[in-house]
């Protein structure tokens, strides 16, 4: 249900208050108070003020610096170097930044360095913040290539974004951090193939090549990567199932949304021993092998299984043997031509997560949902609803139901929503409902 959370974020601030008001007491805040007391440090803030240049009475012992959303075009050698506590600096969306001088921040501590959304067109040098800078955020930006030496002397970097470039050809330069780097982030370029680039990353634990359109991974690809956890492979238009065994091994996670794969087989799936989360979703070629995952026995691991817009439809669904999956506690069969409410009844009554939007779905009969007694979140959005009376089987789980989409139905009546006493976020985005009925919801979210 993450979609209608973030829907709901459009009019509910972690203020508590209205969108306008949160806006207005945040720009008084800054306004006000550029130096802000920080547990553990002081923080300098001054973001969307049109700076050109790095301000000058930022205070000596301050350890967080904010300048996002500026018109800085370059960060000059000597900048930060008078601030020796520094630790986090953020320039990020000054989209007219280019040059970050080789010493602009030699002298500080920085651990955390984010240059998202400016106009950097190479790594930046910044060895001089070697034995400190954990996490560096590049993404987002004009970098075409990476050069050897871009990562030398970053001993301890532990993360590295750098998603939404437009890095083509060789990667091999990351292999400067093949010691320290955990996670990864390489997502919206042009990688294409990755060598042996990423071999014997030990501590590596999360790699995202999501969005690079025609990536191809050989077998010889995350060898030795012995501690990689999640594996993100979303639309880069793969046409066979990734074969990097030593990896496979260890993943908790995988991510194999939106490409073009087909032929699902128990040789491919056997290679993982401890998945806990596997999206198959939009690979419409997998209609007539999905059913090979009833006959998986890493099945019993799962805890999330993504089958959305996968061509799956009434039948197969009906037939399809879920006690495989005795721990499975998301399930998503979104944009399936269902045409009808699918036999769900051996599936597991851990469920805490269903998504069923955009399935062609007439309604909710009763008894269709009586076993799911940990459903939690429900997503309904997307189908042919017209009156609360079409959700008759919503009632059998009103005691676990918090959170219900809706959104998107031909409804034009929810007389005796108020039966679900313990819904705390309804969706109602683009139906056809005039007026809302007298209710008792604890949180009432009209998302639209």
């Amino acid at each position: 249900m993450a979609g209608l959370r973030q829907k709901s974020k459009e009019h509910v601030t972690w203020t508590g208050f209205p969108l306008p008001v949160a806006r207005l007491l945040r720009f008084l805040w800054v306004v006000a108070l550029y130096v802000a007391p920080r547990c553990g440090g002081t923080e300098y803030v001054r973001v969307d003020e049109g700076l050109t240049t790095i301000p000058g009475n930022i205070p000596l012992d301050v350890t967080h610096v904010d300048l996002s959303e500026n018109q800085l075009t370059e960060v000059p050698d000597g900048s930060f170097s008078p601030y020796t506590s520094l630790m986090v600096l953020s320039l990020n969306r000054n989209s007219n930044l280019a040059v970050i001088g080789a010493r602009a921040l030699c002298g500080t501590v920085i651990g955390y360095l984010k240059l998202k959304k400016c106009a950097i067109t190479s790594v930046p040098n910044i060895t001089c913040i070697g034995d400190t800078l954990e996490t560096l955020d590049l993404s987002h930006n004009r970098i075409t290539m990476l050069n050897q030496g871009d990562f030398e002397g970053l001993s301890v970097l532990r993360t590295v974004w750098l998603s939404w470039n437009d890095i083509a050809g060789d990667v091999s330069p990351l292999s400067e951090l093949r010691v320290s780097l955990e996670r990864l982030y390489l997502a919206g370029n042009d990688i294409a193939q990755l060598n042996s680039t990423l071999y014997n990353f030990t501590s590596l634990t999360h790699l995202s090549l999501s969005r690079n359109k025609d990536l191809r991974l050989s077998e010889g690809n995350l060898a030795y990567c012995d501690n990689l956890e999640s594996l993100h492979l979303t639309g880069c238009d793969l046409t066979e199932f990734p074969h990097v065994a030593d990896a496979l091994a260890t993943l908790s996670v995988i991510s194999l949304e939106n490409n073009h794969l087909s032929n699902l087989s128990l040789e491919w799936l056997s290679q993982f021993r401890s998945l806990q989360e596997l999206t198959l979703a939009f690979n419409e070629g997998l209609r007539s092998t999905i059913r090979v995952l009833e006959h998986w026995p890493g099945a019993q691991n799962l805890t999330k299984l993504d089958l959305s817009g996968v061509g799956l439809n009434k039948t197969i669904l009906d037939q399809f043997v879920w006690s495989a999956y005795p721990k499975l506690e998301i399930l998503q069969l979104a944009w399936n031509p269902f045409g009808g409410f699918p036999d769900l009844k051996n599936v597991t009554g851990g469920i805490r997560e269903l998504d069923l939007s955009y399935t062609d779905l007439d309604g909710v009969p009763e008894g269709s949902l009586d076993h799911f007694e940990s459903l939690e979140e429900l997503d309904l959005s997307g189908n042919n609803f017209t009156t609360f009376h079409d959700l008759g089987g919503l009632l059998e789980i009103n005691a676990s139901l918090t959170v219900l989409d809706l959104g998107y139905n031909p409804l034009v009546d929810i007389t005796g929503i108020y039966s679900l006493t313990n819904v705390q976020e309804l969706g109602l985005r683009n139906t056809q409902i005039q007026c809302l009925p007298e209710v008792r919801l604890s949180v009432w979210v009209t998302v639209g």
